[in-house]
This record gives structure tokens, C-alpha cells and sequence, in this order.
């Protein structure tokens, strides 16, 4: 069945008519949204914005203008549905003032300075690094993370005597006690996965808070001994003896396990025949090597590092160790770190270190060397003479008078600076300044009192780059005011 389609002709007139009907619903429509709209803003208060009509824009075209394109544009007619449109109107808007009826109550806001505020101070210096870009704005950042490091030193610490630190540091076995005894016991659960790995060929390090040497040898005594064959030995060695050295411990494995000294003088070729020995007795000779603090003052070398890597990468030997510094995987290059193949256990016992502390001075941690402390200052000074003592003061003054001339822009970091060489005191400028003090009567008298000092590290006697003989004292700021508060000035 065909369908058929009539097109019925209309007269133009018709169609104007019903185009002027659906422009008067439109209106209708409109009039009715707004009147809706102004009747909602009333509401809350406002008041309509009012908008006029600029009949002096209006788009009209000339007629030579319509006619000389009228070739080109087909005229609208009712047969292609395009109506004739009227020029639009621009529409520019008359804006009031905005009216407020209902009440408004403004917040409070108190002023911030932000040059006394250290927040913002802070946050307005790192946002700087935001207008940097590449590698300049990397280093930017970097910069302006640093923080000043604090002033405060060891030697601020006041000063107690030996009795009194061993008072105080019982006192740490009474914090916490139920508390520490559930950690050791947790720690106790896990010898059976420590036995597991040591037998796997891995090596064990524990580190943490805390004294593990209790601990360590309770694994190895109680636990680990009974579980390896009979004919296992077990050496312990303390790296927090300051005697401990490499060469002793190979000697003893030699004649703990073999009944024989080392074939070899150097310690490489020793660990060399040591392997070789182990290969001959495969399953007849096992080892068990327990090192406290591999991290030890006296093995803080890197050729003692090898040494141990390659003990523990012998299959026979089992190597246990504990560490307490986090930097001393440093020491370790690729190839000691593949030798040693530890497995990592954290041990964090609270509890103190009483044993590791008795091989070195508690009382001098954190001080330099050279440092006598007051207590032997005190004892070197009482001595000698009144002038002996009175030249000492003089120089410990001069030395600080020359330091705090030398770091006017360094001011906050005055106690942890060192005298040196740069900043000494010429020989023959403090002799001359001796001799108008009446302290001194000639030069082989005054170089006799200055070599008591210099034998105790009291004073250092040198020579400069020019050949001048100069003093200074090898002690930090903090240091020499602590002596001179205490000892010199009474």
C-alpha cells in the first residue's frame, strides 16, 4: 500500500496569523515565569533588576544593500519555511542598587600579624620555592626546608659523679617492669623462627632500643646450642670492647675448632684457609659466631667489615650479631652485603646499657677528646702554683676573647665552636702580656709552666703557616667557660 502525501498550499496571510498567535502564547509564557520569578525574590527580600530597551541599535539593513545581494540570497517564502525576521534589539542592562531588608551580622575577624605569626612567617618563605621551576626550584626547596639546628651540647649537661650515674641508671629497671618482661617473652616465641632461618643459611642481625645482649645469649645459650648437632662450638665476642679486634677473633675460631693458630699472618688469607679447613669437615665442623655491637668502636673499619662478611659467608658458620647505629650499613658495598645475607629482626628491649657503657666513660660522651673534664682540671690546677694558675685563666680568657671576635655573624652556634690553629694566640704576644701581669719572670719559667699544660691536653704549643709560634686551646666554648666558672674564678 503506497502511502500519499498532499502538501496543501497556504496563503501567507494564514501563516502570518498563526505566527502572531505563538508569539502571543510565548509572551504569555514569559510574562508568566517572571512574574514568578520577581514574586520568589520578594521573598527573600531583593528587588528586581529592571532592563530597557536600546532602539538605537537596532540592526536594519539598507535597501540597495538587501537588493544588490538579492541575486545571491534566495527570498524567504512560505515553500522553504523561512519566515521574514525583524532586527534584533541589544538588550544593555540598568543595573540599581541592590536593596537589603533583612538583617546581616558581620563576623568578627581579629588581625593577624604576619611578621610576628612564625606559622605563616614559615609558610610564605617555602611557598617561594613554588615560583621556581626544574632543578632550580628543587634546590629551592631544599634550601628552605633547613631548619637551625639547636645550641644545646653535651657539655650543658651538669656535671654528677660516677656513684650518682649508676644510682640513676638502676632506676631504669623500675619503669615499666611487667610491661619489658611481656616484650622478652613475645621475643622468646620467635628462637624457632631465628633457628628456622640460621638453618636456611641466612645470617641474623637485630637491632632496636635497648640492651639485646641478654637476650642474644639467652637464644644462643639456652636455645639454639641444644637444637645443632653436638660437635657445633660457640664463640661470643663483645664489639663494644675497645681491645676486640679481628685478628683475635680468627685466631680463636682457629683453635676453638681446629686446635691449631692461624697458617696465615694476614687476616684475608686466614679467612681464605679458614673456608678451605671447613670444606674438609662439611658435616663434621659447625660454628656459631655471636657478636655483640658489630657496630663497635673497634671494628668502625671497613677492612674488619670484609673480614666478617666473609666469615659469615662460610656455610658452616652460623653469624649472629647486633647492631645500635643505623648508619653502620654504610660500611657495606653490594658485595659484603650479598656475603653476609642477614635477615633483619627488630628487638627492641627498653632495656639499659649497663654492661656496653662500662668499657668507655659515660661521663665524657659527647665531649672531645682532648677533654680532661673539670673534675681533672681540677686536679691538674691544684698542682701548681698560684702563678700557674693564674697564667691558665689569662689564656683561657684570651682564647675566648678571640673566638668571639672571629664569629660575630655565628653567634648562636658560640658553644659548639672549637679553638684551633686560626684562632690562636701569638707565643710571643701573651709572654709579653705574662710579663707586664707580673706572672711570669722570663721565658724558660714560662715555657716550663705551658709545657704542664700542653703534657695534660690542657694547651696546644705549634707553629703556624708563617713559622710563628702560637697557643690555643683544644676545647669547645661550653668546655672552657664550664673550667673557667668552676675552677678559675673563685
Amino acid at each position: 500500500m503506497a502511502l500519499q502525501v498532499q502538501f496543501k498550499s497556504m496563503d501567507s496571510s494564514e501563516y502570518g496569523d498563526e505566527l502572531t498567535d505563538d508569539k502571543d502564547l510565548i509572551e504569555d509564557e514569559d510574562k508568566a515565569l517572571a512574574d514568578k520569578i520577581i514574586a520568589l525574590s520578594k521573598k527573600d527580600g531583593l528587588e528586581p533588576m529592571h532592563l530597557e530597551r536600546d532602539d538605537s541599535a537596532e540592526d536594519d539593513l539598507d535597501e540597495e544593500q538587501c537588493n544588490s545581494f538579492s541575486h545571491y540570497l534566495p527570498s524567504p517564502n512560505i515553500r522553504n519555511g523561512s519566515p521574514k525576521r525583524k532586527g534584533r534589539k541589544s538588550l544593555q542592562p540598568r543595573f540599581e542598587d541592590l536593596k537589603i531588608t533583612t538583617p546581616v551580622k558581620l563576623l568578627k575577624v581579629s588581625s593577624v600579624d604576619t611578621e610576628q605569626d612564625s606559622l605563616l612567617r614559615d609558610d610564605a618563605a617555602e611557598s617561594k620555592s613554588l615560583f621556581y621551576d626544574g632543578y632550580e626550584g628543587f634546590f629551592e626547596q631544599q634550601k628552605l626546608k633547613i631548619r637551625k639546628s639547636s645550641t644545646n651540647s653535651m657539655t650543658m649537661a651538669p656535671q654528677i659523679s660516677y656513684d650518682d650515674f649508676h644510682r640513676f641508671n638502676k632506676l631504669l629497671d623500675l619503669f615499666c617492669p611487667l610491661q619489658i618482661h611481656n616484650l622478652i617473652a613475645y621475643y622468646r616465641q620467635q628462637y624457632t623462627q631465628w633457628l628456622f632461618e640460621l638453618e636456611e643459611g641466612f645470617s641474623l642481625v637485630f637491632y632496636g632500643v635497648g640492651s639485646k645482649r641478654q637476650l642474644l645469649l639467652d637464644f644462643v645459650r639456652n636455645f639454639l646450642v641444644d637444637r645443632l648437632p653436638k660437635n657445633t662450638k660457640c664463640i661470643v665476642a663483645n664489639g663494644y670492647n675497645l681491645e676486640l679486634h679481628p685478628r683475635i677473633l680468627l685466631k680463636t675460631i682457629w683453635k676453638v675448632v681446629f686446635n691449631k693458630g692461624p697458617p696465615a699472618w694476614h687476616m684475608v688469607d686466614s679467612v681464605r684457609e679458614l673456608k678451605e679447613e671447613f670444606n674438609r669437615y662439611v658435616d663434621r665442623k659447625r660454628l656459631v659466631i655471636l657478636l655483640h655491637n658489630i657496630d663497635g668502636e673497634s671494628l668502625r673499619q671497613d677492612k674488619y667489615h670484609y673480614i666478617l662478611s666473609g666469615l659469615s659467608s662460610i656455610a658452616q658458620i652460623h653469624f649472629v650479631c647486633s647492631m645500635d647505629n643505623l648508619n653502620t650499613p654504610l660500611f657495606w658495598n653490594s658485595s659484603m652485603m650479598s656475603s653476609f645475607n642477614f635477615i633483619w629482626h627488630n628487638v627492641t628491649t627498653f632495656k639499659p646499657y649497663t654492661t656496653e657503657i662500662s668499657f668507655k666513660d659515660p661521663l665524657n660522651i659527647g665531649k672531645s677528646n682532648e677533654f680532661v673534664g673539670s673534675q681533672g682540671a681540677k686536679y691538674v690546677l691544684s698542682s701548681l702554683t698560684s702563678n700557674a694558675k693564674n697564667l691558665y685563666r689569662n689564656l683561657l680568657i684570651r682564647q675566648l676573647e678571640k673566638i668571639d671576635s672571629a664569629i660575630e655573624q655565628d653567634a648562636e652556634n658560640r658553644g659548639l665552636i672549637k679553638g684551633n690553629i686560626k684562632m690562636s694566640i701569638l707565643f710571643r704576644e701573651f709572654y709579653d702580656f705574662c710579663v707586664g701581669e707580673f706572672i711570669t719572670s722570663n721565658e724558660i719559667s714560662f715555657r716550663t709552666v705551658l709545657r704542664e699544660f700542653v703534657e695534660h691536653k690542657m694547651c696546644n704549643l705549634t707553629r703556624n703557616t708563617a713559622g710563628t709560634e702560637v697557643l690555643y686551646i683544644p676545647f669547645t666554648v661550653d668546655e672552657m667557660e664550664k673550667i673557667l666558672e668552676e675552677e678559675l674564678l673563685e
